[in-house]
């Protein structure tokens, strides 16, 4: 329905680098209907993220569960039991309430694209998220 560019959104990201961000995520954007601000699908939520240089967010966890790619950079993603590295063009999952944490490991800008079932959980009314 809507056509988002990505050069587009990684200037909006770049240019929001001096800003903290969230604790749990670094700099992030949801895609959204821009005729009523809700997430473009019902039942999904689509973000795009940064990570600035050797930056660690917070450790969180949440109902939802998300799908990242990695647009550019490396880092890692620790999970509770295990962390994977990740790259460029790599893809890997955050299941739903399991504490995480992005890592980026490097001396560049990560920028990573995400899907979650946000939204579907939000309707259930089963959306609950901490941070520690």
């Amino acid at each position: 329905m809507f056509s988002y560019k990505w050069r587009d959104t990684k200037r909006a990201l770049e240019g929001m680098s001096a800003y903290d961000g969230s604790p749990a995520d670094g700099i992030i954007i949801e895609y959204v209907d821009p005729t009523n601000g809700a997430s473009v699908m019902p039942t999904m939520s689509f973000r795009a993220q940064m990570l600035r240089p050797r930056e660690t967010t917070q450790w969180r966890r949440r109902t939802a569960s998300s799908m990242y790619c990695v647009l550019e950079g490396e880092g890692r993603i620790e999970l509770e039991t295990e962390a994977i590295d990740w790259r460029r063009n790599d893809v890997f999952t955050v299941p739903g309430w399991h504490w995480s944490r992005f890592v980026n490991t490097a001396d560049e800008l990560v920028f990573l694209y995400s899907v979650n079932d946000v939204p579907t959980m939000t309707k259930l009314g089963l959306f609950r998220e901490e941070t520690r």
